[in-house]
């Protein structure tokens, strides 16, 4: 009976713990803040890329999240400030050390949706095909190339 007894207590304090140890591996703050902005940004290049090969004649709606992701863009910079480096976080330490070659990725990032947006306005799948691609290669990898360490 004691050792059921001590079995249950034992099972029942995991389960009982177990949301906050979950809780306590993730990002909070400014990083987790960032981190759900960084997947909004790939849920508006995900709709965009349904849109040009699923639904081209809502190609004029890729502006949309076009011009979600250059306003998200212009203030990535914002959501790295000092001291927000660490073990939840992706963030190399180039981010605060080349704090102008940063922000002028995310510049270019912001740049690259604005020229998503112009060209889902004009309403060429092509050429919002071509910007879909360059803001991927160039916008989003433009940061991750040098200010994000590599996923295992």
């Amino acid at each position: 009976m004691r050792k059921l007894l001590l079995v249950s207590t034992v099972a029942a304090t995991a389960l009982i713990s177990a949301p906050f140890v979950a809780a306590q591996d993730e990002a909070t703050g400014v990083v987790a803040y960032r981190q759900a902005t960084m997947k909004s940004f790939g849920a508006h290049l995900g709709a965009v890329k349904v849109i040009i090969q699923e639904e081209p004649e809502l190609i004029e709606q890729a502006g949309l999240h076009a011009q979600a992701i250059e306003g998200l863009a212009i203030v990535i910079p914002a959501m790295f400030p000092d001291g927000s480096e660490g073990p939840k976080s992706a963030a190399l330490p180039a981010i605060w050390e080349d704090q102008a070659g940063f922000e002028a990725a995310a510049n270019d990032m912001a740049e690259k949706a604005a020229a998503l947006g112009e060209a889902a306005a004009n309403g060429d799948v092509q050429a919002v095909m071509e910007a879909y691609a360059t803001l991927g290669r160039d916008g989003c990898n433009g940061c991750h190339d040098n200010y994000r360490a590599k996923k295992n």
